[in-house]
């Protein structure tokens, strides 16, 4: 009976010292913004329109949005993590809403000029990357946010 009492301790301390064991995990977060479908400069005949829609991208540019970031998470626990980066991702966001209604608006003010137009969609997509699970069947990264809209005239 003592043997077996012994047998059943060290099993549970061994299961115990098991499931203590860290593993640590590269972990990238990718912060990605552009555009996904856009109209040519030059299908936009009127050179004021044109002029215009170029202001409007070279605006967004500027925002410098796209990045990543690499941080090494112990047994696969995002959570704290995941909540940074979509705090990050939430800061950056404001900013581009911010553009977004300014460009808006200024669209709204332009008036008709006939046979011009466009339109330009954007994507800002927060996703979390772990290089390491690459090799695995199926996998791609976790879609943590994301926000898209289109600026058009017609």
């Amino acid at each position: 009976m003592k043997r077996c009492k012994l047998f059943c301790a060290l099993i549970l301390a061994a299961s115990l010292f098991v499931s203590c064991e860290k593993e640590t995990t590269l972990t990238t977060y990718l912060f990605y913004f552009n555009e996904e479908d856009y109209s040519q400069p030059g299908e936009i005949a009127d050179p004021e329109i044109r002029a215009f829609y170029l202001d409007i991208r070279e605006g967004f540019s500027k925002l410098q949005a796209n990045d990543f970031w690499q941080i090494y998470v112990d047994n696969r626990k995002f959570g704290p993590e995941d909540e940074k980066a979509e705090a990050r991702f939430s800061a950056t966001l404001a900013t581009i809403k911010e553009y977004e209604a300014r460009y808006r608006k200024e669209i709204e003010d332009l008036g008709v000029h006939e046979g011009s137009s466009f339109h330009v969609k954007y994507v800002y997509r927060l996703s979390r990357d772990i290089p390491a699970d690459h090799f695995s069947d199926g996998y791609s990264p976790a879609i943590l946010q994301e926000y898209s809209f289109e600026l058009r005239y017609d």
